[in-house]
């Protein structure tokens, strides 16, 4: 009798620590699961994100090309080149420093050096231009 006894427990133990070990992998699993989705939410708005800035630019140049032909039509060559060299410094000044390879730690560095910079410019957070980690 305690042998059966003896038995029966190991394999009540063996099925117990299958079970909580399939319970354990169904969890990573899940997690995993999990994170997929939120990254892939994150990318959908990144997605839509990046679709309504190229919306504004493709707007935006269409306006500062009409300007531009403007100026050139009415013989004023001078005003309009100085426009498209203001239109390329602010081109520059918004141009996006990659530091590695994760996108994550480019967002975080570019929005931090932004930071740093309204600072030295005595403006607010909020008030910084820059456009970070797209």
């Amino acid at each position: 009798m305690p042998f059966v006894c003896c038995v029966a427990y190991l394999a009540f133990l063996l099925y117990n620590s299958k079970k909580e070990q399939m319970q354990n992998e169904m969890k990573l699993i899940r997690n995993n699961l999990d994170l997929q989705l939120s990254q892939a939410v994150r990318e959908i708005g990144s997605l839509r994100e990046s679709q309504t800035l190229t919306r504004q630019y493709r707007h935006d140049m269409r306006h500062h090309l009409q300007y531009v032909s403007t100026c050139i039509e009415n013989g004023e060559v001078e005003q309009a080149q100085a426009y498209i060299s203001g239109i390329c410094k602010e081109i520059e000044a918004q141009k996006v420093q990659i530091y590695c390879e994760n996108e994550a730690v480019n967002q975080r560095r570019s929005e931090h050096m932004c930071d740093r910079a309204a600072l030295r410019r005595g403006f607010k957070k909020n008030i910084c231009t820059c456009i970070c980690g797209i």
